[in-house]
């Protein structure tokens, strides 16, 4: 996988998206690279096990942290550590000393303590947009259940919508629908969706949740996305999703909507 994203020729028009998986994606433009929530440990499963829940990976991780040392920028939509894992984020750093890192304005005080210099921080605010390589990357808050606000009114959970020369990928990190949400996305070539949902046997074990099937494809259906890609459904039995209801529902709902669902590594490459 790691030699197909390094050595893949692209068009000006195409973007490449490789999945890495829960939520972790590596896109790639021209020669630039960004990581978004990557999670390539067992730091859940050795950390964060209780009487209650009990976290096993379904899957090792596909590819080890420190073969990305061509990554030019890594965005964690928030500090959970499936989506901000400390010890892929130390070992990605440790062999990638140039690569920036953006996540939420609240999120930047977990990447210190991680390891990572201020200089190579990139804090994110909502809806100001953040330009690299002529990608421009726009912050959008992200409903973990609700919207989180820090004592300053700054978003603590948010995804990202990134421009690609005219290709424009949503990536919504761990989010719910809410109020707004369909117009700040719409026409977006492609949405990344968490499908895991939620609910009261969850949250009552601190499991917070997502959006659920059903919600993510009205909300693609509302907001005329082109193509689907469902996340956050396959790594953990506790907090995942049958996908295979994902396809049953789109084909049932909205038959004329493209989608994706990813296998482990592959690598799909989109153009309008």
């Amino acid at each position: 996988m790691i030699n197909n994203i390094k050595t893949i020729n692209l068009l000006s028009n195409q973007t490449a998206v490789s999945y890495i998986g829960q939520a972790g994606f590596i896109l790639k433009h021209r020669d630039f690279c960004i990581l978004i929530d990557p999670y390539l440990s067992y730091y859940v499963d050795e950390h964060c096990c209780t009487d209650d829940v009990i976290w096993v990976r379904n899957y090792p991780p596909p590819i080890l942290a420190e073969e990305l040392n061509f990554i030019d920028a890594v965005i964690c939509t928030h500090a959970h550590y499936d989506h901000m894992d400390p010890d892929t984020i130390s070992r990605i750093y440790e062999v990638n000393k140039k690569a920036k890192f953006i996540t939420p304005y609240p999120a930047a005080k977990h990447l210190i303590t991680i390891g990572i210099p201020k200089e190579n921080i990139i804090p994110s605010f909502e809806g100001k947009s953040i330009t690299l390589n002529g990608i421009r990357i726009t912050p959008i808050p992200a409903a973990h259940e609700t919207i989180n606000l820090d004592a300053s009114g700054n978003c603590q959970e948010q995804g990202y919508l990134m421009d690609f020369n005219g290709n424009v990928i949503y990536h919504s990190g761990d989010s719910c629908i809410y109020e707004g949400l369909p117009e700040r996305i719409k026409g977006a070539d492609v949405a990344i969706l968490p499908i895991n949902g939620r609910d009261e046997f969850r949250l009552s074990r601190n499991i917070i949740g997502n959006m659920n099937i059903q919600e993510a494809v009205d909300l693609a259906e509302k907001a005329s996305i082109k193509v689907i890609i469902p996340m956050h459904f396959d790594l953990y039995g506790t907090n995942g999703a049958d996908v295979s209801i994902f396809e049953r529902t789109v084909q049932a709902r909205t038959p004329k909507q493209s989608y994706h669902v990813f296998q482990l590594n592959e690598t799909y490459i989109f153009s309008k």
